[in-house]
């Protein structure tokens, strides 16, 4: 198994080198016959003291595990608030940068169509008032000054149906495409940003639910007393399973969301310097022919064509970076965490169990059995050993005060097996029952020992055998 998957398992109390339990899952010793112990257990009489007192130092040390949770949720939440904070203030600033950026592109569009406009209404007037000069027939000096202004009307009005020419052909029909390209670019930037914003909220919402799931399931536990009711609430073991799962997919989420966002934000600063470069370009080849046409005011014009070639996207991006996502990673709280160490106390014993699997041609198949000290029995798909829990969902889990213990030897399973049969209910039901084998005849007495004392410990008379 890889790395990460070695680090669940220990996590969660197992040892995947050596193949057993770490000291912390529980002392299967304990449950373990003596030498002088029979071939069977007699669920007739109350199990050991030690037994009993091992269960109930269990769920003491569970309790104790719900304390700690509960410490390291509301430190997580606290954490969770403060960035998701420092997140939105990111995000807003961003698509703020992007609208300013589609505004700022077709802005330049309409600016570049009112001057066309405008040379355009020039040369008509430059028309008229060339053609009324024409009109005037006066010899002398008179004329020739009428004359000259006539030639100068002309003169004036090529040059302003050339810049109208220029404006028409090439400068608005590539501030068009800037600008479409740019509105382009932060439409697909935002819907990137949305999308990574919502994966990582539904992850921290799913988060949230998993505990909010695991406190109430706590809660009952520690308030009501153990009846048949408990049969239909969750093992607490199982929801806290279920909320560190949520945790590590919440710690990835936010770190898919941080990549996500760097390379978001690279693109941004991409799409700006390239902006910047065809702006400039742009406002340079507008001031130049309005420098030719408008000779006498080169001067008033040095100033904006100055600020054209002083445009500098990758100036404009570094500024903002310094406020932008240059900030470290919030440190990842749950490595070495004891708080997240809060499964191995609810496990009382596992191992590997055989169910009998099939319709016409049946055969023994082994599953992964967990008992816990709630008085639930799981047991995982066939096949499957205890480096495998983390990822893995029970097949199937007994609530153990709704059985009886029908101890071995089994009359047509062999001395190795045990018996589970659901408690009657009513006159027209009938009760389920399992079939459980072990590989031996001692390890079948030492689970018989576990199940005996659970059951006495979560049932207000001993269990009592039918058999």
């Amino acid at each position: 198994m890889s790395a990460h998957s070695d680090d669940q398992d220990s996590e969660l109390g197992f040892d995947p080198a050596a193949g057993t339990s770490s000291d912390t899952l529980g002392d299967d010793e304990l449950f373990s016959p003596t030498k002088k112990a029979t071939t069977t257990v007699d669920v007739t009489a109350p199990p050991p003291n030690d037994h009993v007192a091992y269960v109930h130092k269990r769920l003491a040390d569970a309790r104790g595990g719900h304390a700690a949770l509960e410490k390291f949720e509301e430190s997580r939440a606290r954490m969770t608030v403060a960035q998701a904070d420092r997140e939105e203030k990111h995000r807003s600033r961003l698509i703020q940068r992007l609208g300013g950026a589609v505004a700022t592109s077709q802005a330049l569009v309409e600016l570049l169509q009112k001057h066309a406009a405008g040379a355009s209404a020039m040369a008509d007037m430059l028309k008229e008032t060339a053609a009324a000069a024409a009109r005037i027939e006066d010899l002398g000096s008179i004329g020739a000054a009428l004359a000259a202004l006539g030639s100068a009307d002309l003169t004036s009005l090529a040059a302003y149906e050339e810049y109208a020419a220029l404006l028409a052909s090439e400068l608005i029909p590539r501030a068009k495409a800037l600008a479409k390209s740019t509105a382009a670019t932060a439409n697909k930037l935002g819907k990137a940003i949305a999308a990574a914003t919502n994966k990582l909220g539904d992850a921290r919402a799913a988060l949230d639910a998993h505990y909010a799931r695991h406190a109430k399931v706590t809660q009952f536990r520690d308030e009501a007393s153990a009846s048949a009711k408990a049969a239909k609430a969750a093992d607490p073991w199982l929801t806290q399973h279920e909320y560190k799962q949520s945790l590590r997919s919440a710690r990835k989420a936010e770190s898919a969301y941080r990549h996500t966002m760097g390379a978001l934000f690279v693109k941004y600063s991409e799409l700006e310097v390239e902006r910047g470069a065809a702006l400039k370009t742009i406002l340079d080849d507008m001031a130049t022919a309005r420098k030719v046409l408008h000779l006498k005011a080169s001067d008033a014009l040095a100033e904006p064509k100055a600020l054209a070639r002083a445009i500098n996207g990758q100036a404009d991006v570094n500024a903002f970076t310094k406020k932008s996502f240059t900030e470290p990673p919030v440190p990842d709280v749950t490595k070495g965490s004891r708080y997240l160490k809060f499964n191995s106390p609810h496990i009382l014993k596992h191992g590997m169990l055989s169910l009998q699997r099939g319709t016409v041609f049946t055969s023994w198949k082994p599953h992964l059995f967990v008992l816990s000290c709630y008085g639930y029995l799981h047991h995982f798909p066939p096949d499957k050993t205890p480096s495998d829990l983390a990822t893995l969902a029970p097949e199937l889990s007994l609530y153990l005060p709704a059985y009886t213990l029908r101890p071995g030897p089994h009359p047509k399973a062999g001395e190795c097996a045990f018996e589970l049969r659901q408690r009657e209910s009513g006159w027209f039901t009938s009760a389920k029952s399992t079939v459980i084998k072990a590989s031996s005849v001692s390890e079948r007495i030492a689970w018989e020992a576990s199940l005996h004392a659970v059951m006495h410990v979560h049932t207000s008379s001993p269990s009592s055998s039918t058999a």
